[in-house]
């Protein structure tokens, strides 16, 4: 009977981390549509971006191509700050994973 119980509670635990790593494929999958659909690329966006306010510069002026102006500039700033801080997070991301190579050194120095 303790076998059957065993065999029955490793089972179980079996499929409690089946499932897990169920959820997390379907999260990552949903996350890979996210970034694509609704996030874009952000060099590309940029890119695209400052072109546009590259021709609409080189247009006679106008209230309408002011305003056109203003709102292109104000979308620009926006993905220039979400590129900004996607390179924060990055720097910080390497930081983590590779540390401070002048960490022990400086510790030695500050201890002595």
């Amino acid at each position: 009977m303790h076998i059957i119980r065993l065999n029955h509670w490793l089972t179980l635990q079996i499929w409690a981390i089946f499932d897990k790593v169920s959820y997390l494929e379907s999260c990552h999958v949903c996350l890979d549509d996210w970034n694509k659909n609704d996030f874009g690329h952000v060099g590309q966006q940029i890119a695209r971006l400052q072109k546009s306010l590259e021709w609409l510069e080189l247009q006679p002026t106008s209230p309408s191509i002011i305003t056109e102006i203003q709102k292109t500039r104000v979308e620009l700033n926006c993905w220039l700050d979400k590129d900004n801080a996607m390179l924060l997070q990055r720097s910080r991301i390497n930081w983590f994973q590779d540390g401070d190579r002048n960490t022990r050194y400086f510790h030695s120095k500050a201890s002595a």
